[in-house]
């Protein structure tokens, strides 16, 4: 095949090629983007993941403190005052690990700067709450 119909079946194959080439390179793209958001995605579920454990991490050490003074006001045993002491020292370390957790999100740094006077002004009525001798008051 010569001639007219010869340099049409070229430009066709050829077109079909570059359309064939612009197609891969298109979904290549589209997939290259699908993967990196499935990974900010995962990124981002894992972040969420890794606050929600340092925040039960303070909730529970507050408890601790709670728990362990009010075994303490009741009974009068001092084994009580242990998981009070360990949680009093430890509640600062949980609200760093959770601040270290909001560097990059200044909403979640802004909360927990709100957060932390509660957990200080609870600690403090904890520390006030303490009877002028431990254990029932006899009555």
């Amino acid at each position: 095949m010569r001639g007219p119909d010869a340099i049409r079946v070229r430009i066709g194959t050829l077109i079909g090629l570059i359309a064939g080439l612009a197609f891969f390179a298109a979904s290549s793209y589209v997939s290259y983007s699908n993967i990196q958001a499935v990974g900010n995605a995962d990124a981002s579920v894992r972040d969420t993941h890794n606050m929600l454990v340092a925040l039960n991490r303070l909730l529970s050490t507050l408890q601790d403190a709670e728990t362990g003074q009010r075994g303490y006001i009741l009974t009068g045993k001092e084994t009580y005052l242990q998981p009070y002491h360990q949680a009093v020292s430890d509640v600062r370390d949980r609200l760093d690990a959770v601040q270290d957790l909001t560097v990059n999100d200044p909403v979640q740094s802004n909360n927990l700067r709100d957060l932390r006077p509660h957990v200080i002004a609870k600690l403090a009525e904890l520390t006030r709450k303490w009877p002028r001798s431990g254990g029932r008051s006899k009555s």
